[in-house]
């Protein structure tokens, strides 16, 4: 069975909107970038010895260097989430799928649609009151 026109373009008009809240909007950064970001640099990033007051003391303790995407395979994966064309291809595809899945049941399909449609009024209104404003 074919994606009917309709879905096929609520399924464009989410996945414009979700991508642009991962990669461009302040509050996606807030939710999934920035501790993607975090969680990267804790893991990956290498450490230094500084001074420290710890306990009421001075203490030498490692302290994490300034995050860079060379450093491992968790930083060049959180370096995507600033590339709307990496994140638009995975939320596509997640979109896509939620819609295969969703369509199987009637009720379902129905809040997929009302979703998606929420998502792409969200998109279109933002992009228009940014140009009349």
């Amino acid at each position: 069975m074919a994606i009917k026109p309709t879905d096929a373009t609520l399924i464009l008009a989410a996945t414009a909107r979700t991508t642009r809240f991962l990669t461009s909007d302040t509050l996606g950064g807030w939710l999934i970038a920035d501790p993607a970001r975090e969680w990267a640099r804790q893991r990956e990033a290498p450490t230094r010895e500084q001074t420290q007051w710890v306990g009421g003391r001075l203490e030498r303790v490692a302290v994490p260097t300034d995050f860079s995407p060379d450093h491992g395979w968790r930083s060049k994966l959180v370096s995507g989430l600033d590339c709307p064309y990496c994140v638009g291809t995975w939320v596509g595809f997640a979109a896509i799928t939620s819609y295969l899945v969703a369509r199987r049941w009637p009720a379902t399909l129905a809040v997929w649609r009302f979703l998606a449609a929420g998502l792409g009024m969200n998109y279109v209104i933002g992009h228009v009151s940014s140009r009349i404003d």
